[in-house]
């Protein structure tokens, strides 16, 4: 293949690239501001858990960063379903990492969490977090068994 043609083709996916980065950086330089402007409360909390979720696909070592950062505020503010949210997230960037232990360690907490609190969503989110890590691990029973709870 021509080297000019893979340059020119190297530089068009990269350019492509750029914007969507810079997008991304806009959404999560605006979520930090406002986790810093509202400190002490929720708002602050779910502003960090969204900077990290920007993150979840690609990126899960800088989601898992801004989603514990979350749950440490979370804690703070005892605020249930914040922490129930952070744990399942957290659970998922994990996942995305292949750290299936710590992964089943923090979605079972964020289960257990969302059981308390009520929140039928996030214990959906759960089970289907615990379905993907034990299809990971090769036990097709147990992703069923989770499947069936969702």
């Amino acid at each position: 293949m021509n080297p000019r043609l893979i340059l020119v083709l190297a530089s068009l996916i990269l350019g492509l690239a750029q914007p969507i980065h810079a997008q991304l950086w806009r959404q999560r330089d605006s979520l930090l501001r406002i986790s810093r402007l509202h400190k002490l409360d929720t708002t602050g909390m779910l502003a960090l858990m969204d900077a990290g979720k920007l993150y979840l696909e690609y990126r899960a070592d800088s989601a898992e960063y801004f989603i514990r950062k979350a749950l440490s505020k979370a804690n703070t503010l005892q605020f249930g379903s914040g922490i129930a949210r952070a744990e399942i997230n957290l659970g998922y960037a994990l996942i995305n990492q292949a750290k299936y232990d710590q992964a089943f360690h923090h979605t079972q907490k964020g289960l257990s969490w969302a059981k308390k609190e009520g929140a039928i969503k996030l214990q959906v989110a759960a089970l289907v977090n615990t379905a993907n890590i034990w299809l990971y691990r090769g036990s097709n029973f147990k992703v069923i068994e989770a499947y069936e709870q969702a």
